[in-house]
């Protein structure tokens, strides 16, 4: 499996460690990756090595980092998460998977003032968003098909606990047209 983690911080590379020792090919996408090493090792609390494997790439590149991934795992601060999807979109396919690992106190609060009553349609005539681009507008929801986030259209604002953390999984489908 080609396996991107976007996100070169503590989290992502321990993801990548992990991936690339289970044999999948696994890339980092970062924007520095001048600072990654294709080694990466986890050392424990009392300095023991864990794990140690090797990735085979660290880009900055998103084509290379993402058109042939099937599976991306996005592990970087809330606040990046629009450029994030900007950054993935145009290489999403049919069989790819993105699971965003976020914290979830943020998703409840964004879920609370970004839709209390507001349907999506009013939001993209809002923002003016052509009604042909509309079907193809990537939205963030949760395993329970709640809306959560509209990329670079409409953000809450965060809170942050450490200690809690959010899983979704996306994944992308081909919608039906009428014949």
């Amino acid at each position: 499996m080609n396996i991107t983690i976007y996100g070169a911080g503590n989290v992502g590379t321990q993801f990548a460690v992990h991936c690339a020792s289970k044999g999948h090919r696994t890339t980092i996408f970062t924007s520095k990756p001048e600072r990654i090493s294709k080694t990466l090792t986890i050392i424990d609390e009392n300095d023991k090595v864990t794990l140690s494997s090797s990735i085979d790439n660290v880009t900055n590149d998103a084509f290379t980092a993402f058109n042939d991934a099937d599976l991306v795992f996005v592990i970087i601060p809330s606040y990046c998460m629009d450029q994030a999807a900007l950054t993935i979109l145009p290489y999403v396919h049919e069989n790819m998977h993105i699971c965003i690992t976020y914290n979830h106190q943020n998703m409840l609060l964004m879920e609370k003032i970004m839709f209390k009553k507001k349907k999506v349609k009013d939001i993209f005539i809002e923002k003016k968003i052509p009604k042909e681009k509309r079907d193809k507008y990537p939205l963030l929801t949760d395993a329970n098909n709640n809306i959560l986030w509209i990329p670079n259209l409409k953000k809450s604002k965060y809170i942050s606990k450490k200690d809690e953390i959010y899983d979704i999984i996306l994944t992308s489908s081909k919608k039906e047209e009428n014949k």
